[in-house]
């Protein structure tokens, strides 16, 4: 299978390490799995692209939930897609700001509009909608919507092309017609819910809460109790959490002394594990 990757830039995002990732949850060989807080679906996509053909589920309980469910079911208007993402690709790029911020005053919550809030999120932040307009994702504030702003390198600038509001919208096209397909074919179930409201069955679970201190998509997720309802192993990205986890893993390689793939904070990706409950 070719490459299965989120469709655009996600922050908080698990592209970078979702091989890695997915490669620990099939390792115990499951039947079904949860992606709890699946956003752009990162890990979700790697474990079908590794071939996992067991039962799949997402539960996300923002706009990528809505978005991700339309799109197993085939009910993704593409036509619509298109038309907006190559309509910013023909304008002049130093526009594509502005329009894109109007769009998202319109209040328009389908899920084809949140795709292409979501390619020019500016710093690649969540998008989140709160009954009553576009918001950053941030938990506790009233920030709106902002998109990010064309760009091009000075003088003394390392890069040498411009960057647009919108990276390489054909690509964005491209990755979610592969997206849909192969959540279509799996036969995965998307679950736009809050994960409270879900009664896990016996089965793996992988979540991705947000990070202490980080900015939060519009939510939280109650991590120590996925742990005590689980009913099989379970897996999490860097939670924060009561009681000590089976295993500790940090993903990544060393090479000369530095861990490859890090962020630029040098700050690697934590994986905790607690095995199936006796």
């Amino acid at each position: 299978m070719s490459r299965l990757v989120p469709p655009c830039g996600y922050k908080g995002g698990k592209r970078r390490w979702s091989r890695q990732i997915a490669a620990h949850i099939l390792s115990g060989n499951p039947r079904r799995i949860y992606d709890i807080g699946a956003g752009s679906a990162a890990v979700s996509l790697s474990l079908l692209e590794a071939g996992f053909d067991g039962d799949l589920i997402l539960v996300e309980p923002g706009p990528w939930g809505t978005f991700w469910s339309a799109a197993a079911r085939l009910e993704l208007d593409f036509g619509r897609i298109e038309s907006l993402l190559l309509t910013a690709a023909r304008m002049d790029p130093r526009e594509v700001k502005a329009w894109t911020e109007c769009l998202a005053a319109t209040n328009d919550t389908s899920p084809e509009m949140f795709l292409l809030l979501s390619a020019a999120a500016y710093g690649s932040v969540a998008v989140w909608h709160d009954g009553t307009g576009w918001r950053r994702g941030d938990a506790g504030t009233v920030r709106g919507y902002s998109a990010r702003g064309y760009w091009e390198p000075g003088p003394g600038s390392r890069e040498s092309k411009p960057r647009g509001t919108i990276f390489t919208p054909d690509r964005v096209i491209e990755r979610v017609r592969k997206a849909a397909a192969a959540l279509h074919l799996a036969r995965a179930t998307v679950m736009a819910c809050p994960v409270e409201d879900v009664a896990l069955q016996p089965g793996t679970i992988y979540m991705d809460p947000d990070y202490a201190g980080t900015s939060g998509y519009g939510w939280s997720m109650p991590v120590e109790d996925i742990v005590a309802r689980r009913r099989g192993p379970a897996w999490c990205s860097e939670g924060r959490v009561r009681g000590e986890p089976h295993e500790v893993i940090t993903l990544g390689e060393r090479k000369r002394g530095a861990l490859r793939g890090t962020s630029k904070t040098g700050g690697a990706e934590i994986l905790l594990f607690w095995p199936e409950a006796a």
